[in-house]
């Protein structure tokens, strides 16, 4: 489905590694992002702004606030705005971030009547999904089961808000570059995948903003 070429992204956890190459790549390709961070500060460190242009620049607006602070999204989001969930946790206990974000989310973007959201999670929210690998399923899932188990309230929680979500499921992730493109099924693991990218994901979710082919799916990725 074609889209129009220059689109609002809000990118709630713009600071992480995925959010930060999603809003960078954005920006590179005429988009306007508004990134949502805790910590603008955190943000600036990275070099974002660094790596742009002056008009790159200037399509970019950094807005200080938590992903489960329905209030302040509510300012940022507009009708014609895509969300992209990019927030993530470093232990092994979530404590709700994924689903509380997900509610304040589905109730801003319902006030200024947005619709679509794409959400990063995990290959890992498929307790049956058999193409994992076995170390995966036997040791990361069962010790980041409350992360997992999160994240799939998540997707439950856009998913019953009737927007046109896209959940982006990733199996485990590295920073290595210069991999074959990663290969996509819906909702389950390709066969052998074991690893992908951040680059690659992020690549993936730009695309799809401006493709829109996975609309109410679930594209798992993996190499």
């Amino acid at each position: 489905m074609a889209v129009s070429k220059t689109q609002h992204v809000v990118v709630v956890g713009a600071a992480g590694a995925i959010g930060r190459l999603v809003a960078v790549d954005l920006l590179r390709k005429g988009h306007e992002v508004s990134a949502v961070v805790r910590s603008p500060g955190k943000f600036q460190d990275l070099d974002v702004t660094r790596e742009l242009t002056t008009d790159q620049a200037q399509r970019l607006r950094i807005v200080q606030a938590d992903a489960r602070d329905a209030a302040t999204l509510t300012t940022v989001i507009t009708p014609k705005s895509i969300v992209v969930t990019a927030f993530g946790v470093s232990k092994r206990r979530s404590n709700g971030l994924f689903a509380e974000a997900a509610v304040a989310i589905v109730d801003a973007m319902r006030c200024c009547g947005a619709a679509r959201v794409i959400a990063i999670t995990s290959s890992g929210v498929r307790a049956d999904d058999h193409e994992l690998a076995a170390w995966y399923r036997l040791l990361v899932r069962p010790l980041l089961r409350d992360v997992y188990e999160d994240m799939a309230r998540m997707e439950q929680i856009f998913t019953n808000a009737e927007l046109e979500w896209c959940f982006v499921r990733p199996v485990f992730l590295t920073d290595r570059e210069g991999e074959d493109p990663p290969r996509i099924e819906d909702a389950q693991t390709p066969a052998g995948g074991r690893t992908v990218s951040r680059g690659a994901v992020a690549r993936f979710i730009v695309g799809e903003i401006e493709s829109r082919r996975w609309t109410r799916k679930a594209p798992t990725l993996a190499v």
